[in-house]
């Protein structure tokens, strides 16, 4: 899927808030993207970026209004080195969650997908473990 992906909306997200956890309302590390990106049917995405420092745990939360949605990603990362985060083999319906660590420091871009090529709107968290 990486070879083929489409571009369909690329935001610069450079945040660096304290923020809590969606789910339980914790505190969490800072967040580095809180965006909603909308996936187009049939194979398209959305690119999300976001700057990272070495070594941190980074989580990566994606849900979706629609049980349709199966969202995953790809992390293009410093140096050329790219990975699925989260991976399309954990995708549920409307949700995926996934981990690294950032291995240096520098600008990341996750490109968001839809593993059921239905599309729809996907929320991406990206934070600090």
């Amino acid at each position: 899927m990486h070879g083929r992906r489409m571009v369909l909306a690329s935001t610069s997200v450079l945040l660096a808030l304290s923020g809590c956890d969606p789910k339980n309302g914790a505190a969490s590390g800072p967040v580095l993207a809180d965006k909603t990106v909308t996936i187009a049917p049939g194979g398209g995405g959305a690119v999300i970026s976001f700057a990272a420092s070495k070594g941190q745990m980074i989580k990566v939360t994606m849900s979706s209004p629609s049980s349709s949605v199966e969202p995953y990603g790809y992390l293009d990362m410093p140096g050329g080195d790219g990975r699925y985060v989260p991976s399309n083999e954990t995708a549920k319906p409307g949700s995926n969650v996934g981990e690294l660590e950032a291995r240096q420091a520098g600008q990341y871009q996750l490109t968001v997908f839809d593993g059921a090529n239905h599309g729809g709107e996907v929320s991406v968290i990206v934070q600090v473990k």
